[in-house]
């Protein structure tokens, strides 16, 4: 089965070696394509979960991947203005409002706020700290009294990214004490993740925020070895340049690109692989595999988030000029 065959005729590449002005197109499209989506209000909304679409985790993750995407700027300023608004009232930030703030979408949300001037209201801080267990490593919902399951234990994906949260706000003591528990965790659990199947997720957000572990550059070169969808596919490829792969491994991250290229639709957007695991409670330690359903973005906001993020990082060491921040792509409602 051809590429074309496989996703429909409609790929926007007819050649997707990645050479500086296929990088370039391929940026303008998936840009456009989440600037089209963004709703008035900033709000990126995806996947359909039995709780609803997910909407602010959604649109601080966005925000908080394509951090180094510039033409992505005003889009990310409507997300934050959008975050800024809803988090006093909350108390913070969880999957969409109809649920309970849970630390994985509000240390994203606070990574997105510490871009901008404003302070940031001490007890949202509060928030992602109660978050924390004994042990140092952070828990997705606040452990309660008389409540224990998987969700309110500790796990490494969600450590990281709280991790990343408390350093942009200097708050290194509860900083160090998740850092000594995801060392120790990690040679247990691997680079496996809670939340997410596989290892690409744990892998990126471990580039993402410069938590190193041991094997880690092999295992980023032996996953991409392999043809991976998207989203997985993007977080290995922004792993592997966060890394600086070179010599034979550089060929390797040449290859992921190409075929990341290669699966983009025209409309500017890249298809979803299910890659968001709701898994069940009743597992509380972090495994290569878990029970529980895996879900995928249909509306393809995550997975062109993480390919746009990757393409940009790969963009930039070719060491082609950067893109304008402005833009004259309309914004529409999503």
């Amino acid at each position: 089965m051809t590429r074309a065959q496989l996703y429909g005729r409609r790929l926007a590449h007819a050649d997707p070696s990645p050479s500086a002005t296929t990088l370039r197109r391929a940026l303008d499209l998936g840009v456009s394509f989440l600037r089209r989506r963004q709703s008035r209000n900033g709000v990126w909304k995806g996947f359909r979960l039995p709780p609803g679409p997910a909407t602010t985790w959604l649109t601080a993750h966005v925000a908080w991947v394509c951090e180094e995407v510039p033409a992505l700027r005003d889009a990310r300023t409507r997300a934050a203005l959008h975050l800024r608004h809803i988090g006093p009232e909350d108390g913070g930030w969880g999957y969409n409002r109809r649920v309970g703030v849970d630390s994985d979408s509000t240390a994203q949300a606070l990574l997105v706020l510490g871009c901008y001037p404003s302070t940031v209201p001490h007890f949202l801080l509060e928030t992602l700290l109660r978050a924390q267990l004994p042990e140092g490593g952070f828990a997705t919902y606040s452990p309660r009294a008389g409540r224990v399951s998987g969700w309110h234990a500790a796990h490494p994906d969600v450590t990281i990214v709280a991790v990343a949260a408390l350093r942009r706000y200097g708050l290194h003591e509860a900083e160090e004490r998740a850092l000594e528990w995801l060392a120790g965790e990690g040679l247990r659990s691997g680079f496996a993740s809670y939340w997410w199947p596989g290892t690409a997720y744990g892998l990126w957000a471990r580039a993402r925020v410069h938590v190193r572990g041991p094997g880690m550059t092999t295992a980023v070169t032996a996953a991409l070895a392999g043809a991976l969808p998207t989203p997985q596919g993007a977080q290995l490829l922004a792993a592997a340049l966060a890394l600086g792969l070179e010599g034979e491994r550089e060929k390797t991250t040449e290859a992921a690109a190409a075929q990341i290229l290669g699966t983009q639709l025209t409309d500017g957007s890249w298809p979803c692989s299910p890659c968001l695991r709701v898994t069940d409670p009743r597992e509380t330690e972090t495994l290569p595999e878990l029970p529980g359903r895996v879900y995928a973005d249909e509306r393809r906001i995550f997975s062109t988030a993480h390919a746009v993020a990757a393409l940009q990082a790969m963009f930039d060491r070719v060491g082609r000029a950067r893109p304008s921040d402005s833009s004259s792509i309309p914004v529409e409602t999503g």
